[in-house]
């Protein structure tokens, strides 16, 4: 909504080739090149926006706090036939956004409400320490899949 004082980035995907040009009319969008590279705007965004995207990794790395957009639409069965697009939902990373209420409500409450952006941040923090392994743990995940290759073929 024009109203919000915010600015939203969409960084397209390097396959993506639309040119939304509904949102490039409005004058607090702006639509970066799928070639704009990521960590020039990353480190400064106050929230990142997905549906999947690994960039929502980098965020949590970042303590960025995350949007979660679920919204009902088609995807292609023979490209997107797994449950990715849901893992950062399931995981329960950020805030889940199935519509366009949701959105505005969630974009208004992180410009209005500083517990909510504490409350997501809390989220990223529970999301990244249960799912991004560090080093010490590479030792233990190697030594555990090599057990479940070699207990599938014998």
């Amino acid at each position: 909504p024009n109203n919000l004082q915010v600015t939203i980035l969409v960084k397209k995907h390097r396959n993506d080739k639309y040119e939304y040009p509904s949102l490039s009319k409005k004058k607090n969008v702006q639509i970066l090149s799928s070639d704009y590279p990521l960590y020039d705007f990353l480190h400064y965004i106050d929230c990142l926006m997905t549906i999947a995207s690994t960039t929502a990794f980098e965020a949590a790395l970042l303590d960025k706090p995350l949007l979660i957009l679920q919204p009902s639409i088609p995807y292609h069965y023979v490209l997107n036939h797994n449950q990715n697009n849901a893992y950062f939902a399931q995981s329960q990373a950020g805030e889940k956004i199935e519509n366009a209420t949701e959105l505005i409500q969630a974009v208004t409450k992180i410009t209005t409400v500083p517990d909510y952006v504490d409350h997501l941040t809390k989220k990223v923090n529970t999301f990244r320490s249960s799912s991004i392994k560090t080093v010490h743990w590479a030792p233990a995940l190697t030594k555990n899949k090599i057990k479940e290759i070699m207990m599938k073929h014998l």
